[in-house]
């Protein structure tokens, strides 16, 4: 049962067809996981038709003596296939799941009660943090130290950071959108990074019904 489910959208490549969410895909897009690793989900769907967009944009070019040649085959078979659009999904994401998500952008003070519940059992997951951490912080500084401990890259250390966070019960990051960052509070919107694919039902692609 998803409880209180939020809806989200989630814009990505023409190829991308799917009705349940499998997060071994995750990186693979035009998403550079800056804010965590994770399903990256926006609440506008405006922001998701932005990224639908950006993966819909043929990515082959060459440079080089051999350059135009090929980029002129290139833009051919473009044409014969077609301006292909990418996808834009409707999800609905488990309200108890969303009340868990670290929120990027607020200090470790103004998390939900059900996050700072869990940062006090966790003690902090043993890190050492400034007295205004935000959420942002306390990831970065995560991923930081598994990078160190284990030598991990920096994407890996991420997706090893978000694994710790969810054993622990914080199920996602969110972070305001661009549109938001000049907006009073009560207007203000967030896209949110799903740590588990298990809390995310697939409802709709392109506004039709799966």
């Amino acid at each position: 049962k998803y409880d209180e489910g939020v809806l989200l959208y989630h814009g990505t490549h023409p190829d991308a067809i799917f009705d349940v969410v499998d997060l071994k895909y995750v990186g693979t897009g035009e998403g550079k996981q800056f804010q965590g690793w994770g399903l990256y989900m926006a609440s506008r769907f405006g922001v998701a038709r932005s990224y639908a967009e950006t993966e819909s944009q043929g990515t082959l070019a060459a440079t080089g003596a051999a350059s135009r040649e090929f980029n002129q085959r290139v833009s051919l078979l473009e044409k014969l296939i077609g301006n292909r659009t990418g996808h834009i999904y409707t999800m609905e994401v488990r309200g108890s799941a969303v009340k868990t998500f670290l929120n990027w952008d607020r200090t470790l003070e103004k998390q939900t009660e059900e996050v700072k519940a869990i940062l006090k059992a966790e003690k902090n997951f043993g890190l050492t943090l400034p007295a205004d951490a935000s959420g942002h912080t306390l990831y970065r500084a995560l991923t930081r130290r598994i990078q160190a401990e284990t030598g991990m890259r920096f994407g890996e250390a991420q997706k090893e950071a978000s694994q710790i966070l969810k054993k622990a019960g914080i199920k996602g990051n969110k972070y305001l959108d661009q549109p938001s960052r000049k907006l009073p509070e009560p207007q203000q919107k967030y896209n949110h990074v799903a740590f588990d694919g298990n809390d995310i039902r697939v409802l709709k692609r392109n506004r039709r019904k799966l």
